[in-house]
């Protein structure tokens, strides 16, 4: 029920190729109560994994226009079927032009930009899981 979702802790999984920063975004996310990183990976293999294995309620991958990798991610993570589908958010530095279009394109729901503070993320996060949930009560 709607009321108990909104006070547990959204449960993610952060998805980032490089291994450092991962493991810093990560901490950063769990100094936040109403975030719980219930598990993290580098490719898409691991995340798929992992997203089965979990049951997250969003999962965040971490998105740069250096290579493509982010989005290819994002394209396996949304065709899997998942049953209680994840919210698939895109995690970027900056917003650039095309940058966020290839993102939903690949099947992201939304995005989150990475300057905001975890407090920030997490009401964010929120909102876009709750909306991915109606959207799929819809369906």
């Amino acid at each position: 029920d709607m009321d108990e979702t909104n006070e547990s802790p959204i449960r993610l999984v952060v998805v980032d190729d490089h291994e450092v920063r991962r493991r810093q975004l990560v901490a950063r996310l769990r100094k936040h109560s109403g975030l719980e990183v219930v598990g993290d990976a580098g490719d898409a293999c691991e995340a798929t994994q992992l997203v089965h294995t979990t049951h997250p309620d969003a999962i965040l991958v971490e998105i740069r226009r250096v290579d493509d990798r982010g989005v290819d991610v994002v394209a396996v993570l949304s065709s899997l079927d998942m049953g209680k589908r994840p919210a698939i958010v895109a995690y970027l530095e900056i917003l650039h032009r095309g940058e966020w279009a290839n993102a939903r394109a690949a099947g992201a729901d939304d995005v989150v930009l990475k300057e905001l503070r975890p407090e920030s993320t997490a009401r964010e996060l929120r909102q876009i899981v709750r909306r991915v949930r109606r959207d799929a009560l819809a369906l």
